[in-house]
């Protein structure tokens, strides 16, 4: 059995065995559809990999599903699940630990949820227990356009101090959402502009809005280009 040692965090590694010192160098190649190897233990001229296969991303509703497997792990802290953002950036939406070092085969999935319309692109930072990180191929998703108008029941619901509410518009529109107590009363304005067509979500604050506790209602009318009306009500409960 040979041991060996990396310097630091590259990708030199000494053999140690029986007072011998062996240096070999791994180099990560970039472009490559599945991670870097990473020399682990064993015979040097065949270090196990961190072995990224089948790497997939499909759309169910808004939500894109993210399926992976390895074929063998070493010394795998877990992996990022990035997605770029309209600036163009990288950022974190979740981390799914690994399974640290294995030979045989593991699966992965994560759901991202309630995404807006349009193009999203996603990746994967496996990250090693010292650091060092490869990257996946990048997988994009697109997202239709609602079919159709609609405002949901907000969640949680009763509520306090906040909630929230998801609406749609299947077309350009103007749109109002306004609260109003049980009795009549208008509370507030929620929503008042013109908005493109897609997916929104909003924040109802009881005390930004100075809510007693009771039961309210919530209406939204959105106006297309057209001139037509989507009209919807839904009520509410805060508990203090």
């Amino acid at each position: 059995m040979r041991l060996y040692r990396r310097a630091g965090t590259g990708n030199t590694w000494t053999e140690i065995t029986a007072g011998l010192t062996k240096t070999a160098t791994y180099i990560e190649v970039s472009g490559l559809t599945s991670f870097s190897e990473f020399a682990f233990g064993g015979d040097v001229d065949n270090p196990l990999p961190v072995e990224l296969v089948n790497f997939q991303a499909k759309v169910k509703s808004r939500s894109a599903l993210l399926s992976w497997e390895t074929k063998t792990e070493v010394d795998n802290s877990g992996f990022e699940v990035e997605r770029m953002d309209k600036d163009g950036d990288w950022k974190k939406v979740a981390f799914i630990e690994g399974h640290g070092t294995s030979n045989s085969t593991k699966y992965y999935s994560f759901e991202d949820k309630k995404l807006s319309s349009g193009k999203h692109s996603y990746r994967l930072k496996q990250i090693d227990n010292d650091g060092t990180v490869s990257y996946s191929e990048v997988l994009d998703v697109s997202i239709d356009l609602p079919a159709e108008f609609a405002l949901s029941q907000n969640y949680p619901n009763p509520f306090n101090p906040s909630t929230k509410v998801d609406y749609q518009l299947a077309a350009d529109s103007r749109v109002t959402i306004e609260l109003y107590g049980i009795t009549g009363e208008r509370v507030a304005v929620l929503v008042n502009q013109e908005q493109e067509a897609g997916y929104y979500t909003m924040m109802i604050d009881s005390y930004t809005h100075r809510m007693a506790s009771g039961i309210y209602i919530y209406r939204m009318i959105a106006t297309d280009a057209a001139g037509k009306n989507f009209v919807a009500t839904k009520k509410l409960s805060l508990l203090k």
